[in-house]
């Protein structure tokens, strides 16, 4: 499994054991236990999936979920949200029809927490494939398909350098020049995130640092698919 979960609850030992039961499936699960770590953690680090107690002192689970859909970090507004509760008086209905991609009664044994966790996540995942089919609606697919690989190659480039360099200006206008590509494969939420974080000036160069990695990481993966898909349409 290639996941990262981050968990929020007031209880270090609800935490505890879910840290450790994710690590003994091999998957890093980070955690907090309150609203101001989880977006300082979630600004320094991609995660693809977030737990959340429904019931805490400072905030309740469905602010959480209300929070992460309003604030602009990452990919905040899009994470599968699961939330975990005791509460005899909730229902499963109700917490997804608050926005919730799932939720784990407590007690719950690992086995449901881990099988839970792989569900939300490689339905997103599948739900987030790069998709060349608007880029070629037109025209010779060989051809369209190399020259998008080559303007992507292009662009990492450019970016890359003017990160390097330290030049936000440089940066921001490489970005510009690749938004429409990236849109057009539906793939552009890193882009778009690191181009946000250039346009504020209170962005510190580390957390610019680590999302230029994000959008490499990226970028490398859309180029893989392209390539796949230039091996499909020649086959």
């Amino acid at each position: 499994d290639s996941f990262t979960v981050i968990a929020i609850d007031d209880s270090h030992v609800q935490l505890s054991t879910i840290r450790e039961a994710f690590a003994s499936n091999g998957i890093v699960c980070d955690t907090c236990n309150n609203a101001t770590d989880l977006l300082d953690m979630m600004r320094k680090k991609s995660y693809d999936l977030l737990i959340t107690d429904l019931k805490m002192a400072e905030v309740n689970g469905i602010e959480i979920l209300e929070m992460m859909r309003m604030v602009n970090v990452r990919n905040s507004k899009t994470i599968p949200v699961v939330v975990m509760t005791a509460a005899p008086n909730v229902s499963e209905q109700e917490l997804l029809g608050a926005g919730f991609v799932a939720c784990l009664f407590k007690p719950m044994s690992d086995k449901d927490l881990i099988n839970t966790a792989r569900k939300c996540v490689n339905g997103k995942i599948a739900e987030k494939q790069i998709d060349f089919s608007m880029l070629l609606t037109y025209g010779n697919e060989k051809e369209t398909l190399e020259n998008f690989v080559k303007e992507m190659t292009d662009t990492l480039g450019s970016i890359r350098n003017a990160a390097q360099e330290e030049n936000r200006k440089k940066m921001s206008d490489a970005i510009h020049h690749a938004r429409s590509s990236w849109m057009m494969v539906q793939s552009d939420e890193s882009l778009n995130y690191l181009f946000d974080l250039i346009e504020d000036s209170t962005s510190s160069d580390d957390v610019i640092n680590q999302a230029v990695e994000d959008v490499f990481a990226h970028g490398e993966e859309i180029i893989k698919a392209a390539q796949k898909k230039i091996e499909e349409v020649t086959a």
